[in-house]
């Protein structure tokens, strides 16, 4: 199958495999970036869901033991991709 130019693994690449086969459902995880910009694209894309664990359970909030900033970040990536999904359609 020619991807073209799709780098691997990324939105563009999810297309080019959704393509012959629309009927598979992908979740992405390991994402290089989230952000409400880039769940955006993956949506878009035909992701049905993603793995965003390791931003959402980062480094230095463990560290500190912030459960409440967990919390916090946790409410705002629900937000992002509900707004993502709306976008996508």
């Amino acid at each position: 199958m020619d991807t073209g130019a799709a780098q691997p693994a990324g939105p563009a690449f999810l297309r080019a495999i959704l393509g012959p086969s629309p009927r598979t459902r992908i979740l992405a995880t390991g994402l290089a970036e989230v952000s409400p910009a880039s769940l955006a694209e993956w949506f878009k894309a035909g992701v049905v869901a993603v793995g965003i664990g390791r931003e959402l359970f980062r480094k230095e909030l463990l560290d500190r033991r912030d459960y409440d900033g967990i919390t916090q970040r946790a409410s705002e990536m629900v937000q992002w991709v509900r707004a993502a999904r709306r976008a996508a359609g």
